[in-house]
Order: C-alpha cells, then structure tokens, then sequence
C-alpha cells in the first residue's frame, strides 16, 4: 500500500481527508512500518512461488539427503548461465564523482556497446568455483591460447546457449572438474533451472555414465532458490558494471578480443565465502527447509486460491444453535434461588420500580438487569465494581447480643456503659418489632446481593455468547471468501506455455529404467523417422527425374483445359521455358497467357494439341533425338 491509497482508506473510513503527510504521523504512531521503495517482481515469478511448490522442492530435496545419508558440500553444484554486456549496461554502477560546483552538467563517459555475451558459471556448497564457459556473437573468434582459467568459447548468432553448446561445457569442464572434487562414492548433484538446453537426452546419458543426478528447480523460483541468482550474480553484475565504466574513462573500449579476459580480471569477487553463503542463504546447505518466511510468501497470496488472514483471526468454531444461548449450567444457580414469600411481599413495591425504570423483554426470565444496556450499545456494560449495590441494613445491637451469647462469647458493652447519649430503652414490645424489622431487612439485603451476584453471572454468560457467535460468523466468512477464492482462481484463463511448475529430478537411480526405456523407444522412433524421410527423398527424385524426362520428350495430346495436376503444369511450363515455381493458379495464368502470346506454337507437333488440334505421331528421327538430349541431359546432373 503506498501513501496516496492509505490516505483513500482513511478518507473512506473516517470521512475525512487526510493531508498529505499524515502518512508521516502515521509511520511515527506505527513503529513496525516503514516507508521504502520496492523492488520489481514478476507476477509469474510472485505466483509461482508459494509455500505449496517450496514445501515439495524442499521435500524432494530431503528424501535425496536421506536415501544417501546426506550428499557431502563437494558433491552438491549450482549452474546456471548470466548475460552480461559489453558496455556495462545503461544502469551504471552508482559511483559518485567530484565536480565543480558551479558546473552545470554532471558527466560521465560511458560505452554503449550493448551487445550480449553468455557466462556459464557453477559452483558447489564446498565454496568451489569451476573455470567458466562464455559464449559469444558470431564474428572472428579471438586467439586466447595464452589465457588460463577458461573452460569453453563458443559461438552463436545472438550469442545465447543452445544444446549443443550446454552438452560441450557438460561434457568437457563439468565432467571432469566435479569428478575431480569427489571424496566418495555418493553421487554428483547439479541444480539447474528448466532451460531447454538443460533437458535433453544427450545430457542425461552422461549424467548416467558418470552417477551424476540432475535436479531441475520449479519454474520462476530462481530468484529465491538458485544459489547463483540470490547471492552470487548480483555483486558480479555490480563489479563488471564498475570496471567497464572505469575502461571507458581510460579510453578502453570493450569488444570480442578482450572482454574474456577482462571479465576473468573481476571474478575474484566470487570468493568461498559468498559461494557457502549462497548455499546457507537458499537453505540447500546446510539444509534449512524453514530458511523462508511468511514474508517470502506474500506477493503469491495476491494469486493463492485459499484466502489468508492475519494471526489475530480466531479459530473455527462450531456454528451450533448452543453458542447463541447460555447453557444451564450457568443459569442454575439463578433459577434454582427461588425468593421467600415474605421477600416478595416485602419487594413488590422494589422490583415495580425497578422493572419501570429499565426496559425487560417480553417473556423473558433473565433479571432486568440484564437489559439495562443495549447489546450493540458503543458505550461498554458497568463493569462489576461500578453497579451499585443495596446499602447494608443498619446493625441491632440486641440481636448481635443475643446471637453472641448463645455462641457462649462475652456480651458487648452498652451504648451507655461506652459513655455515649442514647434515647430510653425500648419496651419489651418495641423490642419484638425491632427484632422482625431487622431480621426482614437483613434478608432483604442478603437477596438483593445474591440477586446481583446472578446478575453478574447471567451478564458473563451473554458476553461468552455474543463472543463465540462473533467467532462463527468470521468462521462462515472465512470459508465463504475461501470458496470465492478457490472458484475466482479455477476460472482464471489458462496460461499458455511450457511452465514446469514443480520441482523434478531429470536423472536419478531410479528412474534409469525409464529412462532407457524412452531412450530406446526414442532410438527407435528416429530410426522409423529416418527411413520415412529416405523413402520420401526417392520418391521425390524419382518424381523430379519423371518431371525431366516428360519436359523434354511428351508430346501434348490433349487441350490445356484438361490438365489439373501440378505435375503436368510443370511439364507444360518446363517445356514452354516457363518458371515452373508458384502455385496451380499462378502456372494456369502463366501457360495461358504465353499460349495467348505464341499462337505459333499451333503449328507445333508437341504443343498443337494444347490449342485444341489432332495430333499425328511424330517422326522416329524426332523420337531418337529426343531420347539422346534426355540422356545427355540425366549424365550431366
């Protein structure tokens, strides 16, 4: 989200228009943002990485591990190709430099020379580095003889790989740099991505001889799995961007003669400790399958079928009818406290005015209370402390006395005997009613107490169940937007190409015998190929010697409206001195309209039957002379 959309959403929640820099004193109030610029993906590259297809890269990755008792960091290899420029490219390398301060323009010579050349490079968990492998546009090839550290120079029209040129540098620098660097007998491992020129037969029958297991990486995930690509090729691109532009400034312009030589000159930047670091980084080696986070996994959740929510969204709840109602078991203390008749008598003119001042619902047996607040109400429920409690009766001090003495505890001293004023004392009557008095109000206020406590209780339980249906329903929301994910997601346009979207092992011990299997169906199936074409390359010779011959010696019999065959046109054209290429129409129009133009050739023997005449046989001397050009003809081709 970038500021001007945030500054939409709050305008949409708020209804207010932000300026525009609140974002600033947003990031300030949010100490885990930060406002940065990001750097270019591509949506294939954010789609196709997801945790589905890492999870089986990595599972695959694992099972190789354990079938071997671990592959040794000498034996686990990286390669992958760079295109690199000879100019540096249009980017620069971000140097600074000093000018005048009242200089205007700020330049700096640079070579614009944007023509290709392919680097092969491979490396291994073990910080080794193979001699690399360059490719280079067709032209003169230079003479490098006297240049150590070169695996391979090859040449192609736009100075890209092929399969002729992978098979080389695989059979002529891997081969035998990677068994150079082996400690045991468990097999060769190369990482490679889906390239055309990585897959192919040829390849894989040396992998096979020399016990070398290919693994492909899933289609556009290199940028995060490859060792070469996340770690290795960025400070390689940096340095060689560097140096061309300090060639330039010299006066030194790159080209076909030096630039293998001047690439060699800065790959000193690949260092052991960049390779192993490469290797930890992609969780290859040491093995890591939990290297990448759920950050690593956000830009493939724009194009994910499941839907994703942040880690405060609750867990899946039942939406059973239970959830919405208190269970009895924490209303049974409520309901079972049934009031005495005295409390009630005593009361009605208590619950009238209280069942007056707050609404209830109709029907209901729950305490009014309860009701007192509005559910849905912005301003939250008194919390247990804030409700205000019936104040406790006043305290008897006969009753006291008497309770106490009949506990066998020492009566308390009298008002008087304290030295405090009282009024008279009471009559024996008076005393009976003060007793009933206070003993009614004591009740009264035990009850009450008691009827808020339940109150309390009841409340708890509402907010317990207005809490668990919350939760169902972000439970039904949550599996209705994964269902609308899912059928948004399977009614999305195929894709057209040949994406490998999962990781695969192209060699492996296992799959020898398939291998063989289709290498021999494929042996087979070009031999069939073969013979088809050889039979196919008779026939069209026999054809066009058939053609020769009939140019020279058919005599047409027949009006030109009777031939329709290509064949016979071509005859016809080839004996007229006509171009015989083109299409029927086109010799159609070409053999009318010189026939048009030769109405001479009437008279003659071998085309007067196109004009429609009879014609006789020709004379054997003809004949003769016929057969002798035809000849002369067939020797000299």
């Amino acid at each position: 989200m970038y500021p001007k959309k945030l500054r939409s959403c709050v305008r949409d929640i708020s209804g207010k228009i932000p300026g525009k820099h609140w974002h600033y004193r947003f990031i300030s109030c949010n100490p885990s943002l930060v406002l940065r610029k990001p750097q270019k993906l591509d949506p294939k590259r954010a789609k196709n990485f997801n945790w589905t297809v890492v999870a089986d890269y990595f599972a695959q990755r694992k099972q190789l591990n354990d079938m071997y008792g671990g592959i040794p960091p000498e034996h686990d290899w990286n390669m992958d190709e760079k295109g690199i420029q000879m100019g540096g490219g249009r980017k620069g390398d971000g140097t600074k430099y000093f000018y005048n301060r009242k200089q205007k323009g700020s330049y700096c010579i640079s070579d614009d020379n944007l023509e290709l050349v392919t680097v092969i490079e491979c490396i291994s968990a073990a910080g080794a580095l193979m001699k690399p492998g360059f490719v280079l546009k067709e032209g003169p090839l230079p003479d490098l003889s006297d240049v150590e550290g070169i695996g391979s120079i090859s040449r192609t029209k736009t100075g890209w790989t092929n399969r002729g040129i992978c098979e080389e540098w695989f059979n002529k620098t891997f081969i035998p740099e990677s068994q150079a660097c082996r400690i045991d007998d468990r097999p060769v491992i190369l990482t490679l991505d889906g390239h055309d020129s990585h897959e192919q037969p040829v390849l894989q029958a040396l992998a096979y001889e020399h016990s070398i297991i290919i693994y492909r990486l899933p289609s556009k995930t290199t940028h995060k799995l490859q060792p070469l690509d996340v770690v290795v090729f960025a400070p390689v691109g940096r340095s060689w961007s560097s140096h061309t532009s300090r060639l330039a400034i010299e006066g030194i312009k790159i080209n076909c003669y030096n630039i293998v030589p001047e690439y060699l000159s800065i790959r000193h930047i690949i260092t052991p400790e960049l390779i192993r670091t490469a290797f930890k980084e992609t969780g290859i080696y040491p093995f890591n399958p939990n290297v990448f986070t759920e950050g690593d996994f956000a830009p493939s959740q724009v194009t994910s079928t499941s839907a994703h929510f942040p880690d405060s969204y609750p867990s899946d709840v039942d939406t059973s009818d239970e959830s919405f109602h208190m269970s009895d078991v924490e209303l049974d203390g409520y309901h079972d406290q049934e009031p005495s008749q005295e409390y009630r008598e005593n009361n009605d003119e208590q619950e009238d005015e209280s069942s007056s001042s707050s609404p209830t619902r109709e029907g209901s047996t729950l305490p009014p209370e309860l009701f007192s607040w509005p559910r849905f109400s912005n301003t939250p429920p008194p919390s247990p402390l804030q409700m205000s409690l019936p104040p406790l009766p006043p305290t008897d001090p006969f009753v006291n006395s008497a309770s106490r003495s009949q506990t066998g505890s020492a009566p308390s001293p009298s008002p008087s005997q304290l030295g405090l004023d009282v009024f008279p004392s009471p009559t024996p009557s008076d005393r009976v009613r003060t007793k009933a008095t206070s003993a009614q109000r004591r009740c009264s206020g035990y009850m009450t107490r008691s009827s808020s406590a339940q109150s309390l209780k009841v409340m708890l339980a509402q907010l317990k169940a207005e809490r668990d249906a919350a939760n169902a329903h972000c439970t039904l929301a949550r599996c209705d937007a994964e269902d609308i994910q899912k059928r948004s997601g399977n009614h999305r346009k195929p894709q057209r190409g040949t994406t490998k979207p999962t990781a695969q092992f192209l060699t492996h011990p296992e799959l020898k015998a398939v291998f063989e299997q289709q290498e021999t169906e494929r042996k087979e199936k070009a031999r069939i190929d073969t013979e088809k074409e050889a039979s196919k390359q008779q026939e069209d010779t026999a054809r066009n010697t058939q053609i020769t011959i009939e140019t020279v010696m058919k005599v047409f019999d027949r009006s030109f409206a009777s031939y329709k065959r290509k064949e016979d046109l071509i005859v016809i054209a080839g004996a007229l001195g006509l171009p015989i290429d083109g299409t029927v129409k086109a010799l159609i129009e070409r053999i009318k309209s010189h026939l048009q133009g030769h109405k001479e050739l009437a008279n003659n023997p071998r085309f007067a039957g196109l004009f429609g005449r009879r014609v006789q046989a020709p004379e054997v001397k003809y004949t003769l002379n016929l057969v002798k050009t035809v000849v002369l003809i067939l020797s000299q081709a």
